[in-house]
């Protein structure tokens, strides 16, 4: 009778045991979705004016025939403009569909983390912890709203789980899969190759140790990998060549990005501060791991003595992920700017490790409850705190008044948000534009031709990327952006210069640029907008016409037109 009522309460605490797991895994996954929510509502609400709108831009234009590389040329690979215009196509110019698909995209990418954190036969704990530290990490900064880095991590982490699958026996199928789903991370940005990279290198030092399968069985792996990513860019490479276009895809998204990366001179002291600056709310996940890598690599030589490969262990799976954080960290650093979003993808490699480094760490020092609890506390507490600080604040100010707080500190709560006030200019154009009139800037602008749904004449937007190139590539690609503007004059330019005169002595591109406005356009209004930016719209004028006015002008020193300021109409 004792042993069977011992039974029944051991089974009873089994039963206990489960319903307490799974009750935990649906708490935190509805924490998952709480912050994913908060942080994809700022797309919704309020999408910023930068590279946001010029994707949307892009994938727009592509919906209505507009081929991107030929006639709207942007520095990306095609999948961001894929994804914009596949949402469009349903849901017109709609950032709200676009935050839920980006919605989607991160909870998938959760439950990634935690089917590929199973797979590493990490501790339930382990594997709720990683879902959870991507969730809030990857949704700290509210200003990451339609970028590639969102759209490259669901698939980076399905590389990643299909690529465990195929361990030990390599197992064709998992690493043809593995590869496939980087080639589709690949397709918003060349940094989604960072699951590729680290698994290779897994592999090779797999090879130097265990030497358990032979050089050529290295090779042929790797091959199916890559056919895999080949594979996810064809019907791209298909496409783009049936219209002519295949070299324009190449160069955007394979040539570019590394001038791009050279334009700037290499700095160790950048660096420093860009993972100083940008990791900084990270600050205890890096430590639990560096932590944990130092005691990991006491108990590596005795892994290495055992050369099992058969019976890859959790221990194991440690340098996988280990490689995966050293990857991404070069690659948001390869960009060479300091631009947070390039460490995005550093959130979804760093919370695997996390959840792996917990899970290992329990096993080695068999902790108590309230030891686990208390790493769990100094892991989780901070991460929330942050997320309060920078994000839930702001989203619930935003949603309260219409903007965030860092507008009440920078402009004051009672003054219009640049935002509203910049869409004075586009209504001050949509109020005099025809329907095939086309407009250029001189900076990088791409809300205002989102918003006046208006083309370019030439093949790019802007001459903002006169900055960002060096050499003959910078040299070719203002003249070939002049020579264009010449001979298809834009009906309307914004010029956001704030001293033009200083610009003509400081800037010879720009020189060239206000000869021609200033030989063939008439400055119609000027706008002041916050942080002391001016802004002036020209029209397109008949050449006699503007010749008269150069004629008439009393300081051929200065631009021919003068702008009449309009800013008291700004915000009313």
């Amino acid at each position: 009778m004792d042993l069977h009522s011992t039974r029944i309460t051991a089974v009873h605490s089994e039963v206990m045991t489960s319903v307490i797991s799974k009750v935990g895994t649906l708490f935190v996954f509805g924490a998952v979705i709480f912050y994913i929510i908060v942080g994809r509502s700022f797309t919704w609400l309020a999408p910023p004016l930068s590279d946001t709108q010029l994707y949307a831009y892009v994938g727009n234009a592509w919906l209505h025939g507009d081929l991107p590389y030929v006639r709207v040329w942007e520095m990306k690979p095609p999948g961001i403009f894929a994804v914009n215009a596949a949402v469009f196509a349903f849901f017109p110019k709609s950032f709200g569909a676009l935050a839920v698909l980006e919605g989607l995209f991160m909870f998938g990418c959760a439950i990634t983390v935690y089917l590929l954190l199973r797979q590493w036969r990490v501790c339930q704990i382990g594997c709720c912890l990683g879902a959870l530290v991507f969730a809030i990490t990857s949704n700290l900064t509210y200003v990451h709203s339609n970028l590639t880095e969102i759209y490259l991590l669901w698939p980076a982490a399905l590389s990643m789980l299909f690529f465990s699958k195929a361990l030990p026996e390599l197992r064709g199928k998992w690493i043809f899969l593995s590869g496939l789903f980087t080639g589709a991370a690949s397709l918003f940005k060349l940094t989604g190759l960072g699951p590729l990279l680290a698994q290779s290198a897994f592999l090779f030092f797999l090879w130097v140790v265990f030497r358990r399968f032979s050089f050529l069985r290295l090779v042929a792996v790797l091959a199916i990998a890559f056919v895999g990513v080949i594979l996810a860019w064809l019907p791209f490479a298909l496409y783009f060549g049936w219209h002519g276009a295949l070299r324009d895809l190449v160069n955007a998204s394979f040539v570019y990005p590394f001038n791009y990366s050279a334009a700037i001179p290499k700095s160790f002291t950048r660096y420093f501060y860009m993972i100083v600056h940008f990791l900084a709310d990270l600050y205890m996940l890096i430590i639990f791991i560096l932590i944990g890598f130092c005691a990991y690599l006491f108990g590596l030589k005795h892994f290495l003595q055992q050369k099992d490969y058969s019976r890859l262990r959790v221990a194991s799976f440690y340098i996988l992920s280990a490689l995966w954080v050293v990857v991404d960290l070069v690659s948001a650093l390869s960009g060479n700017r300091s631009h947070s979003q390039y460490f995005l993808p550093l959130t979804l490699s760093i919370a695997a490790m996390v959840g792996l480094t917990y899970s290992l760490q329990v096993e080695a020092i068999r902790s108590a409850k309230q030891v686990q609890l208390l790493i769990l506390t100094l892991l989780v507490v901070p991460l929330v705190v942050t997320h309060f600080d920078k994000e839930f604040r702001e989203f619930v100010h935003l949603v309260r008044y219409g903007h965030t707080l860092s507008h009440d500190k920078e402009l004051g709560h009672d003054k219009p948000s640049f935002e509203e006030q910049g869409k004075q200019i586009a209504v001050f154009i949509k109020g005099i534009r025809n329907k095939d009139d086309t407009l250029f800037s001189w900076n990088f602008s791409p809300w205002i031709f989102m918003a006046l749904d208006i083309k370019s004449p030439v093949s790019v937007l802007d001459l903002a990327y006169r900055k960002l190139f060096s050499g003959s590539l910078r040299q070719s690609f203002v003249e070939g952006v002049m020579r264009q503007l010449h001979s298809h004059p834009p009906t309307f330019i914004i010029d956001d210069t704030n001293d033009p005169e200083l610009s003509k002595r400081q800037d010879p591109v720009y020189l060239d640029f206000s000869q021609l406005v200033d030989d063939q356009y008439e400055c119609l209004k000027a706008f002041k907008l916050p942080y002391d930016i001016k802004v002036r719209v020209y029209k397109y004028t008949e050449k006699k016409e503007a010749e008269e006015k150069l004629w008439q002008s009393p300081k051929p020193a200065t631009s021919n037109v003068q702008c009449v300021d309009h800013s008291a109409a700004v915000g009313e």
